[in-house]
């Protein structure tokens, strides 16, 4: 999963501050469903699930957007997930989901969750 906090450039600083802070708590909410953290940088969080845990990552993310939309959330996002393989380059988590995660955060809309076709199809058996 990667998410992506959309902060508006004349916000400055004061807003750059608000999506670290919320990318903090966010980081520890998914710590909470089993995720597993990988980077944490601004406006920015990266985080893993096991593939039996996606329906849990996917009610976070949905809390979290409604929370942007009941205007309980300082910043807009949007979130990217992705299901494959990962691997270990000198101790640095790889692997071509994580690219496909955040390209899909990169293309989302605000608001809006984007995923892959492998988590859509695994979404469908839990939400749709």
């Amino acid at each position: 999963m990667w998410l992506r906090w959309i902060v508006a450039a004349r916000d400055g600083t004061e807003q750059a501050r608000a999506a670290a802070a919320q990318a903090r708590a966010v980081s520890a909410r998914l710590v909470a469903v089993g995720g597993d953290v990988l980077t944490q940088l601004s406006g920015t969080v990266v985080a893993t699930f096991e593939p039996s845990d996606m329906a849990d990552a996917l009610d976070a993310m949905l809390d979290l957007c409604d929370e942007v939309d009941r205007g309980e959330s300082p910043v807009r996002m949007t979130l990217g997930l992705a299901i494959g393989v990962l691997g270990s380059d000198g101790g640095v988590v790889v692997g071509a989901a994580l690219d496909r995660a955040q390209a899909l955060a990169s293309r989302g809309r605000d608001g809006e969750i984007v995923l892959d076709s492998d988590a859509r199809e695994r979404a469908a058996h839990s939400f749709l």
